[in-house]
């Protein structure tokens, strides 16, 4: 299940690695325009096309996971002061 549900610092550092790529694609895409290749610059274009918004879906998706853990801590943590409580009759 780890695999499937990393930890918080794995998701950061995963969120910032998808950010990094898409900013060496841009950065490539602003090379191969100021060099006039035309060549690259289409197939940079294409893959921003397809990458930045698998990019920006992941990047929700994983504040969203870290809002889920949150809401779910504060949750057993209600709990576990009701458990905890002593009982008023």
């Amino acid at each position: 299940m780890a695999v499937n549900n990393p930890g918080l610092s794995q998701r950061r550092q995963n969120v910032q690695q998808a950010e990094d790529l898409l900013s060496e694609i841009k950065e490539r895409a602003n090379t191969a325009h100021d060099e006039n290749n035309v060549f690259m610059m289409s197939i940079y274009t294409e893959l921003l096309k397809v990458a930045s918004p698998i990019v920006t879906k992941a990047i929700v998706r994983v504040g969203r996971e870290e809002t889920s853990d949150i809401n779910k801590k504060h949750k057993e943590l209600r709990q576990q002061v009701r458990a905890n409580a002593p009982s008023e009759a």
